[in-house]
């Protein structure tokens, strides 16, 4: 499972370059940490539910997020 696409480039194109939505332009690294913090909390949530469905059904899945590299 891939639970976030290239989370870099969605937080620098949309919020420190601006050219992608939400098209924002924020000049200090530190102001991106919120973000940052969400869509982390986002994966671990996404995390969680995989695992307690693969107890479930007694299963193993594979799970992360892609990089841009």
């Amino acid at each position: 499972w891939c639970t976030l696409n290239e989370p870099m480039v969605f937080l620098y194109a949309g919020y420190m370059e601006g050219v992608h939505p939400p098209l924002e332009h924020r000049k200090d690294v530190s102001e991106i940490a919120p973000i940052m913090a969400t869509l982390l909390k986002a994966h671990t949530l996404a995390y969680n539910l995989i695992k307690e469905n693969d107890k479930k059904l007694g299963q193993i899945s594979e799970i992360g997020l892609t990089q841009h590299t």
